[in-house]
């Protein structure tokens, strides 16, 4: 009798037989990391870690590095043990989610190459939103290769885009993308408007949080971009091209023409100089300065448009 309730007892606490909705409703409790690492224990574990309701979207800011080594220029910093890391990571997360991730998001202050992004896309045939980071070595010929498995992205944000053509020429024809954010650190000019307009002129929503912009490139995105519904130039700086550039802030300073053809869109999202902490911090000394390196982790993350945060 003793050994049939201690029997009984055993298979009452073998976790292989635990219910797999229950197990499923814990696992949505974890972070990514955690879930590949409960994977391991079982069989019936690791299929419950597969269900497609823990891998609606992969964010990779949840891994930590060492922060002496997060770089402030391109050229000043690789470290090839965070890059294993990462692409291990990847296959083991991407290896769990069965291709049915709808939103990656790379860490903020990592490099990334084409064999993390080319291994990203190879798992995810269904990915929607593809959030990249400031620095990355992607070339044209990897990023080809992995925005062809792509088809059905709707959403791109790109902290800078070396090659505006080439990039957005790329992007227009394997995606049939509706937003974009782009978040140049530099300056937003006509080349990038072109590009934009050129190669997606269906786009509904456009945000240049924070950065600085040609006003000219203003003007070309308003005249051009028939289907454009959202436009966010909050937190940004205007440079009037004159032969001797001004920067300003603010919805005050764009001028009437431009005022006048943003009251066509659904919303225009600008904010007053003089109202803005954040822009107020653009000026030093009465000098311009990039808000960008001043808020870069806040504008990674937020967004005033609320489906291009995340």
């Amino acid at each position: 009798m003793a050994d049939a309730l201690w029997n009984n007892e055993c298979k009452v606490r073998n976790w292989a037989d635990m219910d797999y909705n229950i197990l499923v409703r814990i696992f949505m409790t974890l972070n990514f990391l955690d879930v590949i690492l409960v994977s391991f224990v079982c069989k019936s574990w690791n299929a419950a870690c597969c269900n497609p309701i823990l891998w609606e979207k992969l964010d990779l800011t949840l891994l930590k590095f060492n922060t002496c080594n997060t770089p402030r220029r391109l050229t000043t910093w690789s470290d090839n043990k965070s890059s294993e890391r990462l692409l291990k990571v990847l296959k083991s997360a991407l290896r769990l989610s069965c291709g049915n991730l709808s939103s990656l998001v790379f860490h903020f202050s990592l490099f990334i190459n084409d064999d993390h992004l080319i291994c990203a896309a190879e798992r995810t045939p269904r990915l929607k939103q593809l959030v990249l980071p400031t620095w990355n070595l992607i070339t044209l010929t990897g990023f080809e290769t992995a925005v062809r498995n792509w088809v059905g992205l709707e959403s791109f944000v790109v902290a800078y885009i070396d090659f505006p053509f080439q990039i957005m020429k790329l992007v227009g024809s394997y995606c049939n993308i509706s937003q974009l954010k782009v978040m140049c650190p530099s300056k937003f000019d006509v080349v990038c408007a072109r590009a934009i307009v050129a190669y997606t002129p269906k786009l509904k929503i456009l945000s240049l949080q924070c950065t600085t912009v040609h006003k000219t490139a203003l003007v070309f995105i308003m005249n051009e971009m028939k289907d454009l519904e959202i436009l966010n130039v909050s937190h940004c700086t205007f440079i009037d091209d004159s032969e001797r550039p001004r920067y300003s802030y603010g919805f005050e300073q764009l001028g009437e023409s431009i005022v006048a053809q943003v009251s066509r869109l659904k919303e225009f999202l600008v904010c007053p100089r003089q109202h803005c902490d954040m822009c107020a911090c653009g000026v030093v000394d009465g000098e311009e300065a990039s808000i960008w390196h001043r808020f870069e982790k806040e504008i990674w993350r937020k967004d005033k448009v609320s489906s291009l945060s995340y």
